[in-house]
């Protein structure tokens, strides 16, 4: 068994990695094939059981998808970066194992076009999903995140979703920053779904379609801090009311260049920690 435990292989003309590359590398904790011109990902079944691996660098490549059983043996992993890759299919969940340690899995800048139903179930330590810059058209009616979780940061933005159902958001207890910006979204998404008193800092939603607000809109969101609703071209009006109950902790609400050409001064009624309020570059023609 090699005692190999980090290999660097960034940055080359490689343009695939053998099946059974990593069959006798038991104590590999870090690879770095980033910066290649890899298509097609090994097949699991040459990872030794047991592995070792903790971060998996495949940056800037052209891999296409990868296999369903892919992370079967991988327990150890924490980081799998496959950015900027052309990947338009996500492995099967069957295959993930139940103790996986994996904590940040960024797939930014892809062609995924649609995530598997119950995608995240068995990753109850992952902090961080990245899937910004890709071509999804629909998010999964559930997620099969475990109820015991630690997804903290979604990251959504630029691709081409309309809608989200509200149990998309289902046993997301400690998501702290949510962005949906530069989207196609014409409704605000199902951020009701998002559990009661969760730690919400930051919601996204800024250059997409909205052109409505529902009154019940920042019901529970009372531990929000910033909202980002800039770029909203067919946001004419506010509703009467936000749904935000008091005591909360917003403090920045962005409103601009979204077509706004009333106010409703009971929208604002609770924002009681309100600091600053851009409303800039609208149609409003009066104040309340």
């Amino acid at each position: 068994n090699s005692q190999l435990t980090t290999l660097y292989m960034y940055t080359n003309q490689i343009e695939y990695l053998p099946d059974c590359m990593l069959k006798n590398m038991g104590n590999l904790v870090t690879l770095n094939i980033r910066q290649n011109k890899i298509k097609y990902i090994w097949n699991n079944s040459c990872i030794p059981i047991g592995s070792k691996l903790r971060t998996i660098d495949g940056y800037d490549n052209q891999i296409e998808y990868l296999p369903d059983c892919f992370l079967s043996n991988m327990g150890e992993l924490y980081t799998l970066n496959f950015r900027n890759n052309k990947i338009r299919y996500i492995w099967n969940q069957s295959c993930i194992p139940e103790t996986n340690k994996l904590e940040i899995l960024n797939l930014h800048q892809n062609l995924i076009e649609c995530i598997p139903e119950n995608f995240l179930k068995n990753m109850s330590k992952l902090r961080t999903l990245s899937l910004n810059n890709n071509k999804l058209k629909c998010v999964p009616y559930f997620t099969g995140l475990p109820a015991q979780n630690n997804l903290q940061n979604l990251n959504l933005e630029y691709n081409n979703l309309m809608y989200i159902n509200a149990s998309f958001f289902m046993n997301m207890f400690k998501l702290k920053a949510v962005n949906l910006h530069y989207n196609d979204l014409v409704a605000c998404p199902g951020l009701e779904g998002l559990p009661v008193g969760v730690y919400t800092r930051t919601l996204n939603l800024n250059n997409n379609k909205i052109a409505t607000v529902h009154e019940l809109f920042l019901r529970d969101k009372t531990r929000t801090q910033t909202l980002n609703m800039n770029n909203n071209p067919h946001m004419t009006y506010l509703p009467n009311y936000s749904g935000l109950t008091s005591p909360n902790v917003l403090q920045n609400l962005h409103i601009r260049f979204s077509g706004l050409r009333a106010l409703t001064s009971t929208f604002f009624i609770n924002m009681t920690s309100l600091r600053y309020l851009y409303l800039s570059d609208n149609n409003i023609k009066t104040i309340p």
